[in-house]
């Protein structure tokens, strides 16, 4: 039986329902813990990054030079990376919406996710977020 995984509201960059709203904080510690170091040190980004994950990376860049107390993510980009982590993962979308015009020049996009086990398909994208950060295994 299917669960609800996920309700991602594309336009307001968040997370409003689903296994994946009470656990939301799991996605966002790895940047906290791999961006600074690399930040500090002037260092480029990894040269596996995808091409999300690098306009992250120079949404902090930026904002770093200005304010080095913290590494501030672009919440729409963010948005973009950890719903990509989902496509390589047993969820699948129930509804993805898109309302034009919801008001005057702007639209809503929602995508509503589902999953036999959420916990499981969470943990396999953050095991496709470490993957992006640390890079592929050298064996």
């Amino acid at each position: 039986m299917p669960h609800l995984l996920a309700i991602l509201d594309r336009s307001n960059a968040c997370c409003d329902g689903g296994y994946l709203y009470e656990h939301w904080e799991l996605f966002s510690d790895p940047i906290a813990d791999a961006f600074p170091p690399l930040l500090e040190s002037g260092a480029e980004p990894p040269s596996h990054w995808d091409f999300e994950l690098l306009d992250l990376w120079k949404e902090a860049q930026s904002e770093w030079t200005k304010n080095p107390d913290g590494v501030w993510i672009d919440p729409y980009i963010w948005m973009r990376v950890v719903s990509d982590l989902f496509d390589d993962t047993d969820a699948w979308i129930f509804d993805s919406t898109q309302v034009e015009e919801a008001m005057p020049g702007r639209d809503w996009v929602t995508d509503i996710l589902y999953a036999k086990d959420p916990k499981n398909t969470v943990q396999q994208a953050l095991d496709q977020l470490h993957k992006l950060l640390i890079g592929p295994s050298k064996l």
